[in-house]
């Protein structure tokens, strides 16, 4: 089956509350998917997105999309460190080899 999808926005249209999203981070960042995450904010509740090192903006993070997105942070990069608030953005410190297991 081949699915298409026009934008990173209707890719993302089969996002659901409750599910947890994981983000690869450093030059992997898909930073397209990530923009089209919050045009889905008014749609989603308590969505978990985790990450390590992300690269540039995470729009998910502003406290305006706290009832849609809660963050999860391995590593504290510079778009995340400022948001940083323990009721919506959490960071768990952990070895790189601990991460399969969380």
């Amino acid at each position: 089956m081949s699915l298409k999808y026009s934008s990173p926005t209707e890719a993302l249209d089969c996002l659901k509350s409750g599910q947890r999203v994981f983000i690869h981070g450093a030059a992997a960042t898909p930073s397209r998917l990530i923009e089209g995450l919050t045009p889905h904010a008014s749609r989603l509740r308590d969505v978990t997105i985790m990450h390590l090192h992300t690269e540039g903006p995470a729009p998910y993070a502003d406290p305006q999309f706290s009832s849609a997105f809660r963050v999860m942070s391995f590593f504290v990069g510079a778009n995340i460190r400022p948001l940083i608030d323990k009721a919506r953005v959490d960071v768990i410190p952990c070895f790189l080899s601990e991460i399969p297991e969380l």
